[in-house]
């Protein structure tokens, strides 16, 4: 059924017995490089809560998305699982200030070392009336609608590809992951009710017409091989600056975003426990929508079978665009 344009009142008594993975803050999860025909997927990786949609689509050639390169180059608050933040700093900025610290008198090879530094430097001409966009850079536009000289990134597929070739046909899958935190549930326009764990409730099980990962790779200004090198090796930095203070697990290069996990068109299902199926029921047959870990769901389903006495609903959303549910990082140090 499509759910009709009322609000609900919110009652204390609704009880979730499975949840939306987005308000999980400790969940920890790994999707196939090629999906398999497997219905369960075992899903590692931080969460984004709230979701966001993920609309990267492409773009002419030299330039890119500003939302995808500020996705990119933001580096994470975190490099252990739960929750995704993003952190202050950015991947090009920190990648570049490690190689202007490096004492380039005691390093070897060093015009691999003079090299890199010449992919960082900015390119000369104004965006606007550059003839060529130079290897490792890219334009995007800014808030104001101005041209901008920023670092290149590259992903695996494009939003709009990836749900051109998914809709023409693809296998649903199912993740099940366990449930370690109380989440919210919001009704139509009312404020969000923070809803306990009833004690049965030890899994959530979530469908989508179909999960992918993305791979995010840094454009040819990165040079993770001499990244390597330099953990390794631990050159002199000008200053008495400590490498680690730059390159260590409390350093400006931890980790940086490697994959996006999207999902399209997820499906959760609630269970309504014995005396509160009134009110699931009322909320799901006379709300414009429910709305769990910002993920809104346009159309609620009742099971006419009772599982356990209880009563089944099953939420959903047909919306077009893919769901960013989850980053993957890769550690720099």
């Amino acid at each position: 059924m499509t759910l009709p344009n009322h609000t609900v009142r919110k009652s204390p008594l609704l009880y979730l017995t499975f949840f939306l993975l987005l308000v999980l803050t400790m969940a920890f999860f790994t999707i196939p490089e090629n999906q398999s025909s497997d219905p369960v997927v075992t899903i590692q990786g931080q969460v984004l809560i709230p979701s966001k949609t993920w609309s990267w689509e492409a773009t002419p050639t030299g330039t890119l998305p500003s939302s995808m390169v500020n996705f990119s180059d933001t580096l994470p608050a975190s490099c252990s699982g739960g929750a995704f933040a993003f952190g202050t700093g950015r991947l090009f900025n920190s990648y570049s200030l490690l190689l202007n610290l490096i004492d380039e008198e005691h390093f070897e090879p060093k015009q691999v070392l003079l090299h890199a530094r010449e992919l960082i430097k900015p390119p000369s001409q104004p965006p606007a009336s550059a003839s060529f966009t130079p290897l490792g850079w890219t334009k995007t536009t800014d808030g104001a609608g101005m041209l901008r000289w920023a670092p290149a990134y590259s992903i695996s597929q494009w939003s709009d590809e990836w749900v051109n070739q998914i809709t023409k046909g693809s296998n649903a899958q199912t993740i099940r992951i366990p449930i370690q935190h109380p989440v919210s549930l919001k009704i139509g326009h009312a404020t969000p009710l923070e809803l306990p764990l009833h004690t049965g409730s030890n899994y959530l099980e979530i469908s989508a017409q179909a999960w992918n990962r993305i791979k995010i790779t840094p454009g040819a200004w990165f040079n993770s091989s001499l990244l390597k090198f330099i953990k390794e090796s631990r050159p002199l930095l000008q200053g008495g600056v400590n490498l680690d203070s730059i390159m260590g697990a409390n350093g400006l290069l931890h980790c940086r975003v490697s994959e996006l996990i999207v999902a399209y068109q997820p499906t959760v299902e609630l269970t309504a426990l014995g005396s509160v199926e009134a009110a699931i029921d009322r909320a799901v047959t006379t709300s414009d929508a429910l709305t769990i870990g910002n993920i809104k769901f346009n159309r609620a389903e009742k099971s006419a079978e009772k599982h356990g006495g209880n009563t089944v609903y099953s939420l959903s959303s047909d919306s077009k665009l893919p769901i960013m549910i989850a980053v993957n990082v890769v550690k720099l140090y």
